[in-house]
């Protein structure tokens, strides 16, 4: 019985560790998403506006 018992929870102890293994790398997974979808978008924004002032220099000379 006491071999089981230890077996068991070594399962257990696995299945846990396997949890918090996958919850922690979506977690990671997820903050690198958004703060790369986040950097996208502000390089989008920066490259348009700065078109639009480059364009804003050629009507003013």
């Amino acid at each position: 019985m006491r071999e089981l018992n230890m077996n068991e929870m070594s399962d257990v102890m696995g299945g846990v560790r396997a949890a918090v293994a996958i919850s922690v790398l979506g977690y990671i997974g997820g903050r690198i998403a958004n703060s790369v979808e986040s950097y996208i978008k502000n390089r989008e924004r920066t490259e348009s506006s700065g078109g639009q002032m480059n364009q804003g220099r050629r009507l003013s000379q």
